[in-house]
């Protein structure tokens, strides 16, 4: 079922339904930002364009199930996400 009072932040991120360079300038700023650290503070291989995607893929998973599910617990998805693309992260 979509929520539509729950879509705001694709418009957030996209601007309209139509805008894909919405999604081009979340993408950019996402890999400006892990590119702005140092390379050994990312998981071992992984360049700033792949952990970015990884990012945003989890939040998009997560936000549309929880657009289209009425018993998604999006705080308890959410923590659990964020734990585990923390623990991707080297200890330094």
């Amino acid at each position: 079922m979509w929520r539509r009072e729950h879509s705001a932040i694709f418009y957030a991120a996209h601007g309209t339904p139509d805008a894909a360079d919405g999604e081009i300038r979340v993408a950019d700023a996402m890999i400006a930002l892990f590119s702005e650290g140092r390379r050994s503070e990312l998981p071992h291989g992984c360049s700033p364009q792949t952990f970015a995607e990884i990012v945003l893929g989890s939040i998009y998973s997560t936000t549309l199930e929880w657009i289209h599910r009425e018993d998604y617990d999006i705080e308890a998805r959410t923590a659990e996400v964020g734990k585990f693309l923390i623990s991707l992260l080297p200890q330094i």
